[in-house]
């Protein structure tokens, strides 16, 4: 195996397993079928670090994780029943999240100058934050059986100021990160 393929591997695994340790930071919210949880933040940063493709993937075997059994979603929750109930569009959500936030990086990437932390900030936001909100209210809202406006109400304005502090501290990191990485 190339060096690279090697290191491509093991930084998917890394993320991946970040994942599963960042799932346990979380608390519930009485107002809401959603946990605030760090995963999110782990979504942003795999998205900051890992190009496109690798930064999905991690997220894939996260899910396919959970979806086997292995207690890796929020507060050691697991299964098929978590992915297709109202809570799980958030899960699926990472995913797409993580590839367009690496996307926006790899893009900004191509003017071969330092990205700069606002640029960090704003693809934190649109993947981690956005598009995870996107389908995972989509996906509330269809189970739960809820008017749109309700699942927006309770699967994400409680979650605005905690995730906005995620998209500052994993840009700040990632900077860090991704100058220290090869």
């Amino acid at each position: 195996m190339r060096p690279s393929k090697t290191r491509d591997l093991t930084r998917v695994a890394m993320f991946t397993a970040l994942m599963c340790v960042l799932a346990y930071l979380f608390f519930h919210l009485p107002i809401s079928p959603v946990a605030i949880s760090a995963q999110t933040f782990g979504v942003m940063l795999v998205g900051l670090v890992l190009e496109p493709n690798l930064a999905a993937l991690s997220q894939a075997i996260y899910i396919l994780l959970g979806a086997l059994g292995l207690p890796v979603f929020a507060g050691g929750a697991s299964g098929i029943g978590i992915l297709i109930g109202p809570r799980g569009g958030y899960l699926w959500g990472f995913i797409v999240g993580a590839y367009a936030t690496a996307t926006v990086i790899q893009k900004a990437e191509k003017t071969g100058k330092p990205i700069p932390l606002l640029m960090l900030a704003f693809a934190s936001l649109i993947g981690g934050v956005i598009i995870v909100y996107a389908i995972g209210v989509l996906q509330l809202a269809i189970v739960a059986e809820l008017p749109f406006r309700t699942a927006f109400a309770v699967g994400v304005l409680p979650f605005i100021p905690g995730d906005l502090a995620k998209v500052i501290t994993a840009s700040l990191i990632a900077r860090r990160l991704r100058s220290a990485l090869p």
